[in-house]
């Protein structure tokens, strides 16, 4: 079985489901679809973003009482199908993101600390998804055709 990359949707690794919830409604008024991604091994996280062929990834920093997100971080960065995936670190943990601002930029995470307005997560995923020709050119390659 085939999965075609889900270039019009993003990841959403979170432990917090009402914020996920939260993340679907917003985006799908942007007519982008959301992959939650809520397991507690960060390998099978990885494991799911790359499944998914989403355009970015929203990772939460603090999940499951630990920092798991920056592990996830590092996994996503080594993986080479995950590598250069857009990142959009949404976390609550202002003091841990706060401490590893060389690390989020080493990896090239952009920050979006939470609670945050809409527009301005709306605006951030808005900016790494791909431009609409390339996802026609993608969707019509992924079909046969040119």
């Amino acid at each position: 079985m085939i999965i075609a990359p889900n270039v019009n949707s993003v990841a959403v690794l979170d432990d917090d489901i009402k914020f996920i919830r939260l993340v679907e409604r917003i985006l799908r008024d942007e007519h982008i679809g959301v992959q939650p991604v809520t397991t507690l091994d960060v390998d099978e996280a990885v494991r799911v973003v790359e499944k998914s062929g989403c355009s970015a990834a929203l990772v939460d920093i603090y999940m499951y009482g630990d920092c798991a997100g920056f592990t996830v971080i590092e996994k996503l960065r080594a993986n080479p199908s995950t590598a250069d995936l857009p990142l959009i670190v949404t976390s609550g943990a202002h003091r841990e993101v706060g401490r590893k601002v060389g690390f989020l930029v080493k990896n090239k995470c952009t920050v979006l600390l939470k609670p945050f307005d809409v527009d301005d997560l709306v605006e951030k995923v808005r900016a790494v998804q791909p431009p609409r020709a390339a996802m026609y050119h993608v969707v019509a390659q992924a079909a046969g055709g040119g």
